[in-house]
């Protein structure tokens, strides 16, 4: 038996998140629009329908429960992000496992074990700058590391250096876990170091060898495309496909571009689950 009839589309949900990332920017029931705003860390506040008015809104607690809720709960079952509330548990699906909002934790182990650290429930570090997306791994943002970053960066404001490349570039260097031993590991944007950042880096405690910089760390195409895709060259993605194989980062500092903030662009912080 074959269905040859129009696909019903009268209670048809569609949700439109912003481009490269998990946060959801638009919701469409059917002919209706219903635009969605987020806060800082990518958790929705409020909802407006097509002539302006809020017909969704709420506030979170530290541990991402809702508070003030206006509307229906269920209109928005986003949460923190990454995380889609099952309406019959109250726990907020989290692809790998499930979160307690009450609690503040995982409900059952860590997936990838010790990979993942000690507490093998615990959600993020800090709540207010940091999410884990897939319930695996989530990102820190390390001041000592962005310290050495910074001083890698500042060598392009040497005396008779441009400030033109200092304000267009970034520095990313992160601690890796590899076989149980952390070593660092340092690139810059569009695999682009000069010598004398390099040297401060070796200077700093960064190996050597650990450094990416040049032709060979920049041109790797992506498997599945064989193209380079528009983000494959920020800093962190080359750190990323160039560590060993089996290899875990657990820690980054960076400092990006003219105001050196310790922190991703908004595609990057999605790819790597912090927002």
């Amino acid at each position: 038996m074959v269905y040859d009839k129009p696909e019903p589309i009268k209670n048809l949900i569609t949700w439109v998140y912003e481009g490269g990332s998990f946060v959801p920017s638009a919701k469409i029931i059917g002919e209706h629009k219903f635009s969605i705003i987020n806060d800082y860390i990518g958790r929705p506040i409020q909802v407006y329908n097509e002539v302006g008015d809020v017909v969704w809104e709420t506030d979170y607690d530290i541990y991402g429960g809702l508070r003030n809720l206006k509307g229906d709960k269920s209109f928005i079952p986003f949460r923190q992000l990454g995380q889609y509330e099952d309406v019959e548990t109250g726990l907020y699906y989290n692809r790998h496992r499930y979160y307690n909002p009450e609690s503040g934790g995982y409900i059952s182990q860590d997936p990838i074990g010790l990979l993942g650290g000690s507490a093998s429930y615990k959600y993020v570090h800090d709540c207010n700058n940091c999410v884990d997306i897939f319930g695996l791994n989530p990102v820190i943002f390390s001041e000592e590391l962005s310290k050495i970053a910074q001083e890698a960066h500042n060598v392009l404001l040497e005396p008779g250096k441009s400030p033109r490349g200092f304000n267009n570039s970034t520095v990313s260097v992160a601690k890796v876990d590899v076989n149980g031993v952390s070593t660092l590991y340092a690139s810059g944007n569009g695999a682009s170091l000069s010598p004398a950042q390099r040297t401060k880096l070796v200077e700093l405690g960064v190996p050597e060898e650990n450094i990416f910089s040049g032709k060979r760390f920049k041109e790797i195409i992506d498997g599945d495309t064989g193209t380079l895709t528009k983000l494959s060259n920020h800093a962190e993605r080359v750190i990323e496909r160039n560590i060993p194989k089996d290899a875990s980062i657990k820690e980054w500092g960076i400092s990006w571009a003219s105001k050196q903030k310790n922190e991703m662009c908004n595609n990057c912080k999605t790819h790597f689950g912090c927002k």
